[in-house]
Order: structure tokens, then sequence, then C-alpha cells
């Protein structure tokens, strides 16, 4: 029987911090992927969660938010959790930061997500019977959030933050079965209030999300 998430006991955490820029040497072509880092700027902890950019070679993990896991710091290494890279390109350069999700946002009152469909492309030639498509770049993927407008949640001003200089910030939903999807995604968040008659005021939020999301079952 399928383990059902529900929207309801639904934590969602916004990134409060994130360090600079540390250099990854290689990851690996496994599952899951084994990443090897440059010690000189310090080591990650077990558990952290990482933001992978400026990635070349490996481009499925660029953007992606993963947990460390197994770390070895006499090695100067730890796996991406659950990232099955096999079939990956290899990997040639690029950085990750830990980012820190200690601001919890308390005001979402829907949630609809949209986007991630590759782009179909005709290639039928006159030779063809049939149609034929070949699968190009994916949509981005784009979730609206319906806030309730409340200018003192640290959660909403996090993201107007985030707006105002055009960020990303490093977001994660945690279901009360415990799972969790955790991504980077660029803001809007004008925070704006609006609503009908009667009703409660609201204001709108759009995470457009950068690489992908990373799902954990706990």
């Amino acid at each position: 029987m399928a383990d059902v998430s529900l929207w309801s006991g639904v934590d969602v955490n916004v990134q409060s911090a994130i360090t600079a820029a540390r250099d990854l040497v290689s990851i690996s072509q496994a599952n899951p992927g084994l990443a090897v880092y440059d010690g000189v700027d310090g080591d990650p902890a077990e558990g952290n969660i990482i933001l992978l950019e400026d990635i070349q070679g490996m481009t499925p993990v660029r953007d992606r938010v993963f947990e460390v896991d197994n770390l070895n710091i006499s090695a100067e290494s730890f796996e991406l959790r659950g990232e099955d890279t096999t079939l990956y390109n290899a990997f040639v350069s690029g950085t990750y930061k830990i980012a820190t999700l200690g601001i919890s946002l308390g005001t979402i009152t829907g949630i609809t997500g949209s986007g991630g469909e590759a782009r179909q492309i005709d290639i039928t030639t006159i030779h063809d019977e049939l149609e034929q498509i070949a699968l190009g770049a994916k949509s981005a993927i784009t979730y609206n959030l319906e806030s309730i407008w409340d200018v003192s949640d640290p959660g909403l001003l996090a993201l107007r933050a985030a707006d105002l200089i055009k960020a990303t910030r490093v977001m994660e939903f945690v279901f009360a079965n415990g799972h969790r999807f955790l991504f980077n995604g660029q803001v809007s968040a004008s925070l704006i209030p609006t609503g009908t008659a009667q009703d409660k005021v609201i204001t709108p939020v759009t995470l457009t999300i950068r690489g992908g999301g990373t799902a954990y079952t706990s």
C-alpha cells in the first residue's frame, strides 16, 4: 500500500543562512554518487543540507540540493544521499554550499505545482509514416503558493527579502509521514495584500525551482 502524503501538518522550512562556495574535487559515477571535496575551507557535517552550484559535466546535479551522507573526513568525501549518478556525464568541476534551514513558513493556505514537462520537437522527415518526436529542454518547475498576508511571519519576510535582491533560497517541505522534498528556488514574493470581500487577506508567492528537486523518505 502506498505511503500517502497529505497537505496537512506540513512544515515549510526556508534558508536562514548559507556558506560561501567550497570547491569539489570530483563526484563519482556510482550509486550513490561519492563527492570528494577540498577541505581547505573546512568540512561539512553528517546530515548537512548542501547546494551544488557551477557544476560542469555532471549537469543533472547542477543547482540541486542534497543531504550529506556517510561523511569521511579523513578522505574528504561524502555521499550525495540517495542520488544514483551512474548514468550521468563525468564530473568536471563545481562547488557546494552548506545551507541552514532555520526559518519556518507558517502562513501557506494553498500550493500548486506545475512544469517539468519536456518540450516536444518534431523531427519527422518525408521518409516517416509516423510523426517522430524528440524531447528537448524541460519547462521550469514552478510552485504558486497562496499565503495569509501576515507581515510579521519570519518565513514570509525571508522570502520577501530574497525577492528584493532577486536571490534564490533553499527550501524544504516536510510532510507528516516524514517524507521530505528539498529544492533551490528563485523567489517572487511581492507581499501585496489581495483577496475577496469578507475573506482573509492573502498574498501570492511564486517559487521557480532551479535544477529540480530532491525527495527523501525521511
